[in-house]
């Protein structure tokens, strides 16, 4: 029987064919009208391919997958791969059987083969029923004698008919998978050829199998409605939705897969408790409007890698080069609730693979196609001597021993002819695993960072105190993993390493936004998880321009509202920082420092932020605790009242009381009124001053004042009461933190002040407070 190795243009261009067939002559074929006929009314999916399944073993033939499959159910072993058993049947589908992985699978499916003869079937599944006693193996004839198969419905394709009342064979293959073994309907099989191209065989034998109808996938009663309209929105397919024979409160729904095939999924009351569960097995369906359905996908976050394959489908541009995406979740479209895990392998109608044939097949075309060689394993190093086989510019060595899968008579062809072919390099499948093995160490790197990043955005979206144990381990690796950050983290314990995590914090800036500006204070340190910048310094400053703030009268605020300077106009370029670099360590570690350039975003840019209050009063923890003692003991311990009578001390304690303040609290404000001392026994105070700083027309900063002073106001007024355009800014000035044993807020009560002249900004704080009354 001739095989046609084509595959057809996006338009459908088929033709009508002659094949040799066992089958009678009167079997009726469909012509060129009737198949595109068809595939127009079966909906958006065109083939169901194949079905992979997993199993433990070893690539020999010793195995039970290959016992069972290529002996037992006699399929032909796909000779285009030889580190998996590809198990050709049907002339045109598959059963992918993934060997060496950490479990067999075992399906919660039926899934349904046409055979010419059952008799022959059951011969050879005895044959090899000694070999595959230790497994799952086990086959039944049922209904043996009743009638075996019926006249195929040519213009009624669509229905399918119930097969089990026919003599048929149940089968289990040596991992538990259920098969049902159908006689081929009359005239099924001559329809099916003429829908394209069969698979290459090995040594010109061809798999017993002629159909594979439909899967019956069991399903728990509730979701037929919602997986039907799953299908019909996520990929256009064409579905039937019936009600069970004997309970019209469970659902069958057909999902069509092309002519001559279908996905059933069936409510069943045995099925109540099954949650749907990934069980790793996965289907492949053809479908046309790649594009589109793939967007629909996308959009919804319902594109899945499985990390087991090479491909990749996280953006267009991958999923376009693989001409494939995946889909792990049927999610109902219209409340979105999960339904059941189905893993689909959704390919192009323009795969590569694709079996419909063409008109317009050349015999260099046919040449370039042919079968690839046999490799033991992939890839492969070989010793000794070795025949070549040239391929576009790539050697493929056949080792010493095995045959050459070239026809005889056919040569290999020359690589000249291949150049006037260059997508044909591609249709080998062989040159393609190739490629996407180099493609995959080029780009794991790259996507491992990227699961990085989007694993750490998650974390820090959170809250602080929201965050799992798990997720600070995971944000502390990947912060130590970059720049200067173990600089910062140097001589910390790891636990308070991991608690400065928990306190970090995602900013996130548009494209030309500004971190930071040259000269400003800076209590910040960054590290990019995503993005860059560009740092530049400017030996002269040249001020920008911006309206003024009224401190009394409505204005813009300049915090909120700035305007952008051109990046020229921050002076000069120094280097860029990308992803993973980090900047400000300095602002962490000195209060007085200053920035020293201007920072701006080359592209939306992601950081994480560490103020230097969260990391001075975490590294503060590590040297005192919060301890039991007197109020009298504590009062001795500090240096303020070295030397007093512990009568006073005692008196005074007694005036003492206990107070705590939250973390970012304030004590005090500038200009509150000055009556409480503080006696600082766990925790950290932060005292700074507001400032403004004053800057000319071009944003330089001209003088800094305190808020209310008086220099600040008149800095904002011209001649004869004019205001003079010139941008305010508000900062803060650092003046000293306090810990433990220390006291705060005493200069206004010592100097006889009024009013505070200072904030006091608390971190996690415990004190004891003393009125005016006692200071007096």
């Amino acid at each position: 029987m001739p095989s046609i190795l084509r595959i057809r243009s996006l338009e459908y261009g088929f033709v009508e064919v002659s094949y040799q067939l066992s089958t009678s002559l009167a079997d009726a074929t469909w012509s060129k009208q009737q198949v595109i006929q068809a595939f127009e009314d079966s909906g958006n999916l065109k083939f169901l391919e194949h079905i992979n399944l997993s199993n433990t073993d070893k690539c020999s033939e010793a195995a039970p997958a290959y016992i069972f499959y290529m002996r037992g159910l006699q399929c032909s072993r796909d000779p285009r791969l030889a580190y998996h058993f590809w198990a050709n049947f049907a002339g045109r589908h598959q059963f992918h059987l993934f060997t060496g992985q950490p479990k067999n699978e075992c399906i919660n499916a039926a899934i349904y083969l046409y055979v010419p003869d059952l008799d022959q079937i059951e011969k050879s599944l005895a044959a090899v029923a000694d070999e595959l006693k230790d497994t799952k193996f086990a086959f039944e004839r049922v209904n043996r004698g009743a009638e075996t198969t019926r006249e195929y419905p040519q213009e009624k394709w669509h229905e399918i008919f119930d097969t089990s009342k026919f003599d048929h064979l149940k089968v289990n293959d040596p991992y538990g998978n259920e098969l049902r073994l159908n006689v081929t309907p009359r005239n099924y099989n001559s329809i099916n050829k003429s829908l394209g191209k069969t698979l290459p065989v090995t040594n010109d034998v061809e798999g017993v199998a002629q159909g594979f109808p439909f899967l019956l996938y069991p399903c728990r009663p509730g979701i037929a409605q919602g997986i039907s309209r799953f299908f019909e929105h996520y990929l256009g397919a064409k579905t039937v939705v019936t009600k069970k024979e004997g309970n019209d409160e469970l659902y069958r729904t057909t999902v069509y897969c092309g002519p001559l095939q279908a996905i059933v999924f069936d409510e069943q009351e045995s099925q109540r408790d099954n949650k749907g569960e990934y069980d790793g097995h996965h289907v492949c369906i053809h479908i046309d409007r790649f594009k589109e359905f793939y967007d629909k996908a996308y959009n919804e976050s319902m594109n899945w890698n499985n990390v087991l394959f090479f491909d990749r489908c996280d953006t267009w541009f991958e999923a376009n080069r693989d001409q494939q995406y995946r889909i792990l979740h049927l999610i109902d479209p219209v409340d979105k609730k999960f339904l059941m895990s189905f893993e689909m392998e959704i390919r192009s109608a323009q795969h590569f693979r694709y079996l419909i044939h063409r008109s317009d097949v050349t015999e260099e075309e046919e040449a370039a196609n042919e079968v690839l060689p046999i490799l033991p394993t992939f890839p492969l190093a070989l010793k000794g001597s070795a025949a070549v086989i040239v391929m576009q510019n790539n050697t493929l060595p056949v080792a010493d021993g095995v045959k050459s899968p070239l026809p005889p008579g056919k040569a290999p062809m020359h690589p000249a002819a291949l150049k006037r072919f260059p997508t044909l390099r591609r249709n080998s499948f062989l040159f393609q695993l190739q490629d996407q093995i180099q493609m995959h160490k080029e780009t794991e790197p790259q996507r491992q960072r990227q699961q990085e990043v989007k694993q750490i955005y998650r974390i820090l979206q959170r809250a602080p105190e929201a965050r799992e144990a798990h997720e600070i381990d995971t944000l502390y690796e990947w912060v130590l993993k970059n720049g200067s950050t173990n600089t910062i983290f140097q001589g910390a314990q790891e636990i308070i390493c991991k608690t400065i995590c928990r306190e970090m914090t995602l900013l996130e800036l548009p494209a030309q936004g500004v971190v930071c500006y040259q000269g400003d204070y800076g209590d910040t340190f960054y590290v990019i998880i995503s993005g860059s910048v560009s740092l530049f310094i400017n030996a002269k400053p040249k001020p920008r321009s911006v309206i003024d703030e009224d401190n009394n009268q409505r204005s813009l605020c300049v915090d909120d509202e700035e305007v952008k300077l051109q990046p020229e106009q921050y002076g000069t370029f120094i280097k860029h920082i990308t992803d993973g670099g980090t900047f400000g360590e300095l602002a962490v570690m000195d209060p007085t420092a200053r920035r020293s350039c201007t920072i701006t975003c080359d592209e939306p840019t992601s950081f994480i932020c560490l103020k230097r209050g969260a990391y001075q009063r975490l590294i503060r923890i590590t040297n005192s605790s919060q301890l039991d003692f007197t109020q009298v003991e504590f009062l001795e311990t500090m240096y303020f009242f070295e030397g007093w009578p512990h009568g006073e001390l005692t008196r005074l304690s007694n005036r003492l009381r206990q107070v705590h303040y939250p973390a970012d609290s304030y004590l005090t404000r500038i200009g509150a009124d000055a009556n409480v001392v503080f006696f600082i026994y766990a925790g950290l105070v932060q005292e700074t001053v507001p400032m403004i700083q004053l800057l000319n027309e071009n944003g330089s900063v001209q003088r800094c004042a305190e808020l209310e002073s008086n220099l600040a106001k008149r800095r904002m007024q011209g001649v004869g009461g004019k205001r003079i355009t010139q941008q305010r800014r508000r900062t803060e000035l650092e003046l000293t933190l306090y810990q433990d044993h220390d006291i705060c807020g005493e200069y206004p009560i010592l100097f006889n002040r009024s009013t505070c002249s200072t904030d006091l900004l608390a971190g996690t704080l415990y004190m004891l407070s003393v009125g005016t009354p006692t200071q007096n």
